[in-house]
């Protein structure tokens, strides 16, 4: 953090939920070393189950201390929480705005409805930002959250634009991506980077503990991709999404990996999770936006198990609204 600092980065993006609470200490103790506080903004989130009124309330004070400030910069609902009114949530943001508690508040993982609701909710202050994911295998905010965005001057925060060091979907794409990397002198990681930047309005959240990835992915800056080098990337590297049997994931995966292991666990929500299955499913039901479930292909046994490696909720959620015959939208990884 501090030779992210150092460089140049002004914007750092925590929540309590990140090793429950000690990431935001981090964060406090490590910008208060700057002479200049206020040339880096903060941002950290409310958790799901904390959106009621009193909640949110509460959980601000719990996050001022840990990041051992007067005033939050950016405080944003992390995810969308069906058991709450929305416009209950946009209460006490707003009223935490009044009290100087925060500057600025903003969403993540909002569907464009949810954003939408959130925007009418609103009665004195503005939505500042929506936080999504945005890479390779995740575009789907192009279809509809990302125009709203730059059409109301709200900014895109786009957050494993590396895919956790996957970089693209396909062994075809990671090709292409090496040799634009080869005629702009820079890496993969890079021309990434260069590429999401280019969309008018968004910023980007590199995550790493690598102090040589700090000062590359601080370089991207500097890589300016062509419009038609930009073109050609955007048209060769879709989410390779695919139709997969429910059933067959759950048979390949093991129990960890899906959380849930029948039908009835999953509704009677035995894990507390914000939203429940049958919540999100709920919204599924409606048409609300799925994004893929992330699937490993392990072909090191005798059968081919496709294993579930991302998106345990919004698999549950698929199954209990409509069951086990419904190929549920993924994208397959491979060594």
């Amino acid at each position: 953090m501090k030779k992210s600092l150092d460089l140049g980065v002004n914007f750092v993006d925590t929540s309590p939920v990140y090793g429950n609470g000690e990431s935001e200490k981090i964060v406090g103790g490590t910008i208060s070393y700057l002479a200049n506080r206020g040339e880096v903004m903060v941002g950290t989130k409310v958790a799901p189950g904390q959106t009621n009124y009193a909640g949110i309330l509460h959980s601000v004070e719990v996050s001022l201390r840990r990041l051992k400030v007067e005033c939050i910069d950016l405080y944003q609902i992390h995810w969308p929480n069906p058991a709450i009114p929305i416009a209950e949530t946009v209460a006490a943001m707003e009223e935490l705005v009044a009290q100087g508690k925060i500057k600025n508040f903003g969403v993540s993982n909002f569907s464009m409805s949810e954003i939408v609701e959130v925007r009418e909710s609103l009665k004195n202050n503005s939505l500042t930002s929506v936080q999504a994911e945005y890479n390779f295998c995740e575009r789907s905010i192009e279809n509809d959250v990302l125009p709203f965005c730059q059409k109301n001057n709200i900014t895109l925060i786009a957050y494993t634009p590396l895919m956790r060091g996957r970089m693209a979907g396909n062994k075809a794409q990671v090709e292409l991506l090496q040799r634009m990397a080869l005629e702009y002198d820079a890496t993969i990681a890079q021309i990434i980077l260069s590429w999401i930047v280019k969309n008018t309005g968004v910023i980007v959240l590199s995550n790493t503990k690598n102090l040589v990835r700090v000062e590359e992915n601080f370089s991207s800056a500097e890589v300016n991709l062509s419009e038609s080098d930009y073109e050609t990337i955007s048209a060769a590297c879709v989410p390779p999404i695919e139709r997969i049997d429910t059933k067959l994931i759950l048979d390949s995966s093991d129990d960890g990996e899906t959380g849930y292991r029948s039908a009835e666990e999953a509704l009677r929500n035995c894990l507390g999770w914000t939203p429940s299955p049958q919540e999100l499913g709920e919204q599924m039901l409606r048409g609300e936006f799925l994004k893929p479930v992330r699937l490993f292909k392990d072909s090191s046994s005798e059968k081919v198990r496709l294993r579930l490696l991302e998106g345990k909720l919004r698999y549950w959620a698929w199954v209990t609204a409509f069951g086990w015959d419904r190929k549920i939208p993924s994208i397959i990884w491979e060594d």
